[in-house]
């Protein structure tokens, strides 16, 4: 399996993990819409 994309992500300082891991949950989602448009 090839590497389609990259993702760099920078977080604002002081971020939470739990603030980190709610945004990649909502973000995934998101992708899944994409995805249905390719």
């Amino acid at each position: 399996m090839a590497v389609k994309h990259f993702v760099l992500i920078r977080f604002k300082e002081g971020t939470s993990a739990e603030e980190i891991i709610k945004k990649m949950e909502e973000m995934a989602l998101e992708i899944d819409k994409v995805k249905s448009f390719e």
